[in-house]
């Protein structure tokens, strides 16, 4: 909600690349009692790049999600390989 939009625009995409993976984030729109919901609803790719990105009003977003992009993007981050599970385990 606001002025809480970051969580839309940073922190979901951030996630999606950081465990290389697809996330479909849906959020309200409108106000509700004291809350007013910002949308921004969103389907981010396993490289943090939005795929579709609703606004600040009402509607409806589709993606296409693709096995080989997200195999083509695991090839190429390597910080999950880079870590050091030994000193957690």
């Amino acid at each position: 909600m606001q002025p809480y939009t970051g969580v839309a625009k940073r922190v979901v995409p951030a996630r999606a690349e950081e465990n290389e993976i697809y996330i479909a984030y849906a959020n309200r729109v409108g106000v509700e009692g004291e809350f007013d919901y910002c949308g921004l609803s969103c389907v981010t790719g396993p490289d943090g790049i939005d795929i579709a990105r609703a606004g600040l009003t009402e509607e409806m977003i589709f993606a296409e999600l693709s096995k080989e992009a997200l195999t083509r993007v695991r090839s190429t981050l390597s910080h999950l390989n880079d870590r050091r599970s030994d000193l957690y385990a």
